[in-house]
């Protein structure tokens, strides 16, 4: 508790177990899943408007989107990569574009 008060805010505080709060990994879980559905949420109603590629509709860089970076950020935020990309497959199955996921 209190070394807390002396170290740098962008540092990562553990519990005095040393494990990191359940309660901020289910939260940064959460958002990172909330991140991944609203882009495929997305993806998926323009693409009805009119035939749109993935790599059209997130045009930040070559390869990269928001599913993506939501991945890459779950590194950095002790989230498990793999449940990103697998929510991230189911998304896109269960928004019809089978062709993206199977990818």
């Amino acid at each position: 508790g209190k070394n807390a008060f002396f170290k740098d805010l962008t540092s990562i505080q553990l519990l005095p177990s040393g494990d990191m709060d359940p309660n901020v990994l289910s939260l940064r879980q959460q958002f990172l899943l909330k991140v991944v559905s609203a882009a495929v949420q997305t993806l998926c109603s323009s693409q009805k408007d009119r035939e749109v590629s993935e790599e059209e509709y997130f045009p930040f860089e070559k390869g990269k989107n928001w599913p993506t970076l939501a991945a890459d950020l779950a590194q950095y935020l002790q989230i498990s990569e793999d449940l990103v990309r697998r929510h991230y497959v189911c998304e896109l199955y269960s928004y019809g574009m089978d062709h993206l996921g199977e990818e």
